[in-house]
This record gives structure tokens, C-alpha cells and sequence, in this order.
């Protein structure tokens, strides 16, 4: 019993604790992703910021030279919508605490776009496709196989495989 106390103390001392990143910008006016870009364009004017932070934290937008803040809420959510974006490139930051991201924003008239850049109007063609039914099919089939392999061994029903022949 000791010697698991003692291990676990100095597990517990060894190992040191890492937070994970939580500020994020999740959604920029119509155009939702988990991915990050350094330049967004954006039809209209004054997109809302959406995006996630720390509990309760309050998350500072920089948009050109207005400043503006959000707070997150129980679950980090965090929402933004200015005022003062009309046609033109601006540097936008978000920040909250420590963390901090940073981009450009086209606010766009017409159809003016940049090359590699994330439109609210054509995102969901831009947006790459993840996962799919034939590789998850594929990899559960291959754990549930290995599975029954390791059971059928485990109960002796595959052990005389490998089990030497006998001589007589």
C-alpha cells in the first residue's frame, strides 16, 4: 500500500499539468469550420465572431482599430457582432488570457474574393470531406476481428494452431 502511495505522489509530482488551448473561432458570419485561416472572406457586412474560450473568461476582438468584448459563457461559448465592418481588409485578433488568434478579413461587395481564402457563400465546397461509412466499417471490422481472434486463443480454440505436433 505504501509503495502505491508513493507511486502515485510522485506520478502526481513528475508529470506536468498541460491545458489544452480553448480559445477558438468557430464561425465567421455564414461559414462554420474547426480549421484555422489567415484569411477569410466574408459577403456582407458585420459578420458575427462565433467561437469558444474558457469558462466565464472574456474574450478581447480586435477588428482594425475598434476594439470590442464577449464574454463566454458556462459551456465557453462566446458570440460577437460589430458595428463598424463595411467593405475593406481588416486585421481582426482575438484574444482571451494568454491565447490569441489572428487574421485577415475581406469584406467583400459583389464577388471579390482572394485565392485560398473561406467565402461564406461557397464554404461548404471549400470545406474539406472527413471520415466515411467504408473506413469506419473497415476499422471496426478489423477491431471486432482481432477481438474474436484474441478470445478464440484466449478459450483454446485456435491454440493447437501453433501447438507442436506430436511424434510417434
Amino acid at each position: 500500500m505504501l509503495r502505491l502511495l508513493t507511486f502515485l505522489v510522485c506520478l502526481y509530482v513528475s508529470v506536468p499539468i498541460v491545458f489544452a488551448a480553448t480559445l477558438q473561432v468557430t464561425k465567421i458570419g455564414g461559414v462554420t469550420t474547426s480549421q484555422s485561416f489567415s484569411y477569410w472572406t466574408h459577403q456582407g457586412t458585420n459578420p458575427t465572431f462565433v467561437g469558444t474560450a474558457a469558462t466565464s473568461s472574456t474574450v478581447q476582438l480586435t477588428l482594425g482599430s475598434v476594439t470590442g468584448t464577449a464574454s463566454a459563457g458556462l459551456d465557453g461559448m462566446w458570440s460577437y457582432t460589430p458595428t463598424t465592418l463595411f467593405s475593406g481588409e481588416y486585421p481582426i485578433t482575438v484574444s482571451s488570457g494568454q491565447e490569441s488568434k489572428s487574421f485577415t478579413l475581406l469584406i467583400a461587395s459583389g464577388s471579390a474574393t482572394k485565392s485560398g481564402t473561406s467565402s461564406s457563400q461557397s464554404a461548404s465546397t471549400q470545406l474539406p470531406v472527413s471520415g466515411g461509412l467504408t473506413t469506419t466499417l473497415t476499422l471496426l471490422l478489423l477491431g471486432c476481428g482481432s477481438i474474436i481472434t484474441a478470445l478464440l486463443w484466449q478459450f483454446g480454440v485456435l491454440s493447437h494452431l501453433c501447438a507442436p505436433e506430436d511424434e510417434e
